[in-house]
């Protein structure tokens, strides 16, 4: 970690984002950190959920410009 934007860095296990959110919004309210930054990290299982969506998706989405 030397060398990055991070002063700390935690892996966070929770049922949803809801809990999550409420489980670390009294830290980041109370001023104790300048910044914070959370990076979602996905199983096989959500992957595998979303790719019927994705495909649905792909069809319609047009890029900008295109």
């Amino acid at each position: 970690m030397f060398g990055q934007e991070y002063g700390l860095a935690m892996i966070v296990e929770a049922p949803g984002h809801a809990e999550y959110i409420g489980g670390i919004s009294p830290a980041i309210s109370s001023g104790v950190f300048e910044s914070y930054k959370t990076i979602p990290l996905y199983t096989r299982a959500d992957v595998t959920k979303s790719l019927p969506i994705a495909k649905k998706v792909r069809s319609v989405y047009r890029p900008p410009g295109g």
